[in-house]
């Protein structure tokens, strides 16, 4: 496929993912927009991701497969960036998988509107429950202005936090990547948080497609969240480097950027799943990087939620151990929140499925009926069919009877 018609590359970072890879591969390869590249970049995996890459790859020639030492999920991507010769990329993650319509509903939006980025909406599949549910928080409506496209300017408000910095819901102009030098960093945790976050604010030109194309799994073990422990502050230190290149800038978002920050510290305190790197992580923003980033005491309206106020008092004042208190107090509670949402979702899927068994059921109904109409019709019409017999019996006989009397009478008359 010539270079300059290439219309989409995506780009796959693959590290042990063999039991969803085919899945992923498959949505695809089976995508509507012709004229596409996935570059799929191994990144050492020990599980037999390699063997299913080189399988299909045989099978398709738009598929490419790059190896690399193990580098991380950053690293890969910007090895398949190299490689890309799309008009746009799109990042899609290995466990995850795109309906089939998805890259040319982003492509026509990003043709349309000249965009440098588009961003659409995103559903999350649950592994532990195997059920695929909205992911609102991946692209909130409420936060994007009418008029599209639009950029830091025209969403000064909102421009860190209308979406995430997960990258697997957007689709980039290639060029505008090549021109900032966007890369990803080689964070075990939050290497997308400088390329995404930067992308945003140096855009001039952003679309949105309000379907959700992309599933994104969650609750896999061995996933990046799953591992967070491992290095709990590395996501804040990305976003404090995102201060570093732009928190300078006259006319910088610092509200969107606070409300962002407080949620990403807050969400990583809540996913440490051991004490040592829950203590590292507090030790880590209270050493500086919480003045580094500039995250002053504000009121409550300050943030678009009135609990971020609470909690970065609770973090600027409280001990380790009282900090850890309030943690797993405002936890517990949103983990009730959460079952309660939870249930909710059950009891509407029952409820759904109640009305099409109900549907189920009035169609079986329906078809009995008919099913005993045309044994009514197919009784009569045998009826009719026997009557008839009988009338065409008397008409064969009335016409063998008159048969020798109109000959008769032609006789006579031909005398």
């Amino acid at each position: 496929m010539a270079a300059d018609s290439v219309k989409v590359s995506v780009v796959v970072p693959v590290y042990n993912t063999a039991p969803y890879l085919p899945q992923c591969l498959d949505s695809l390869v089976g995508q509507s927009l012709d004229n596409i590249e996935i570059i799929c970049v191994d990144d050492g995996s020990t599980d037999g991701s390699l063997a299913i890459l080189q399988d299909y790859a045989q099978q398709d020639p738009r598929l490419t497969v790059v190896t690399q030492q193990n580098q991380r999920a950053g690293i890969a991507r910007n090895n398949g960036l190299a490689l890309a010769r799309g008009r746009y990329v799109l990042f899609c993650d290995s466990d995850d998988y795109l309906d089939s319509d998805a890259l040319e509903l982003m492509f026509v939006q990003c043709e349309r509107d000249n965009a440098d980025i588009c961003v659409c909406k995103e559903d999350k599949y649950r592994e532990e429950s195997r059920q695929r549910v909205p992911a609102p928080s991946h692209l909130e409506m409420d936060r994007i202005p009418k008029a599209l496209p639009f950029n830091r300017e025209s969403n000064h408000e909102h421009i860190f936090s209308f979406t995430t910095v997960m990258v697997h819901n957007k689709m980039y102009r290639r060029s505008f990547l090549v021109e900032h030098g966007l890369q990803f960093s080689s964070a075990r945790n939050g290497e997308d948080v400088v390329f995404s976050a930067s992308a945003l604010w140096l855009a001039e030109r952003i679309t949105i497609v309000e379907k959700a194309l992309v599933v994104y799994r969650v609750g896999r073990p061995g996933s990046l969240v799953a591992a967070l422990s491992e290095a709990p502050a590395e996501p804040i230190i990305e976003w404090l480097e995102v201060f570093r290149r732009f928190g300078d800038a006259p006319n910088f978002a610092k509200r969107s950027f606070d409300c962002k920050v407080v949620g990403v510290i807050r969400h990583s305190f809540r996913n440490i799943s051991e004490a040592t790197a829950f203590s590292e992580c507090f030790d880590v923003l209270r050493d500086g990087v919480f003045g580094q980033l500039a995250l002053d005491r504000q009121d409550a309206s300050y943030y678009y939620k009135p609990w971020y106020a609470s909690f970065v008092a609770h973090l600027q004042d409280d001990t380790l151990p009282e900090f850890l208190t309030y943690m797993l107090f405002e936890t517990s509670r949103e983990l009730d929140a959460q079952m309660d949402e939870r249930k909710m979702e059950r009891r509407t899927a029952l409820s759904a499925k109640a009305k099409l068994e109900a549907h189920v059921r009035s169609l079986s109904a329906k078809v009995d009926s008919l099913e005993g109409d045309c044994g009514r019709l197919e009784s009569e019409n045998c009826e009719l069919s026997r009557k008839f017999s009988k009338v065409e019996w008397v008409y064969l006989m009335g016409r063998c009877v008159l048969a020798p009397v109109r000959m008769l009478s032609k006789w006579r008359a031909g005398r």
